[in-house]
C-alpha cells in the first residue's frame, strides 16, 4: 500500500462500491465549441489538457494498491500544486498479461494515458455519465487542494478505460473524474465528448445513492 496523503479506509470502500455502481449502471483551454477538425480527433487526455490549459501537469497518488487509486492531477502555481482533477480508479481483475508492464509503471505513479500512449497502445473512453457534486462544506478538503476555492459545484465525469494495439484491445479501468471548476464544468464535458454521440442523449446524472457515495468519499480525506 502506498499512501501519499490521509485517506480513511470506510472511504476507499465506498469509492469501489460507487466505481462498481458506474460499471454496472452503464448503458453503453477556453470555452469548447468544437470545430470539424475537432470532432475529427479524439479528445485529449487529461494530462494533455491540463498542460496545455495551465503549462505544468504533475501525478500525486494519495492512495493505490491492485484494485484502486486515487489521484491528484494538478499543475504547478509559484511552487503550489493546485488539484485539477481528481481521479478514482478501480482495475480491471485480473489485469491482462499483455499490458502488466504499462500497469506496473501506473502503479508506480505513471500518468495512466501517457503510460500507454507512450507504449504505443491507443487509449479510448466509454463513457458512463456526467453529473455535478453540489457545492457543500463536506468537500472542504478537496477546495482546499483546488487553490482554496469557494464551495462550488465540481463536474464529474465517470467512464471506461479502454486501450488497443493492433488486435488486441482490453478494458483497463473504470474512472470517476471530478474536475475542478476553472478547468472543466458540465457543459465543457459534454461539448468535449460530443465525438462519442453522448450529447445527443439526455444528461445521464448520477443517483441518489451514487451521489451519497461520492460526498462520504470526499468528506474523508
Amino acid at each position: 500500500m502506498k499512501t501519499v496523503s490521509q485517506f480513511k479506509p470506510e472511504a476507499l470502500l465506498s469509492t469501489v462500491l460507487f466505481c462498481a455502481f458506474l460499471a454496472l449502471s452503464a448503458c453503453q483551454s477556453s470555452p469548447f465549441s468544437p470545430t470539424a477538425d475537432a470532432l475529427a480527433q479524439p479528445p485529449l487526455l487529461n494530462s494533455e489538457r491540463i498542460r496545455q490549459k495551465y503549462g505544468s501537469y504533475g501525478v500525486e497518488v494519495l492512495e493505490a494498491d491492485e484494485r484502486l487509486r486515487v489521484a491528484n492531477l494538478y499543475s504547478s502555481h509559484e511552487g503550489e500544486r493546485v488539484t485539477r482533477t481528481l481521479a478514482i480508479v478501480l482495475f480491471s481483475a485480473p489485469i491482462p498479461k499483455a499490458i502488466l508492464p504499462e500497469h506496473e509503471l501506473i502503479i508506480a505513479g505513471g500518468s495512466i494515458g501517457e503510460v500507454f500512449k507512450h507504449c504505443g497502445w491507443q487509449v479510448e473512453k466509454e463513457n458512463l455519465y456526467f453529473d455535478e457534486i453540489q457545492a457543500a462544506p463536506e468537500n472542504a478538503r478537496l477546495y482546499e487542494m483546488m487553490g482554496e476555492i469557494p464551495p462550488t459545484d465540481l463536474a464529474v465525469h465517470g467512464y471506461e478505460l479502454f486501450v488497443s494495439k493492433n488486435t488486441e484491445r482490453f478494458s483497463y479501468t473504470t474512472i470517476v473524474e471530478i474536475h475542478h471548476p476553472d478547468y472543466l464544468n458540465l457543459d465543457e464535458l459534454e461539448a468535449i465528448y460530443i465525438i462519442d454521440g453522448f450529447k445527443d442523449s439526455p444528461r445521464k446524472g448520477l443517483p441518489a445513492p451514487a451521489l451519497e457515495i461520492v460526498r462520504d468519499a470526499l468528506s474523508s480525506f
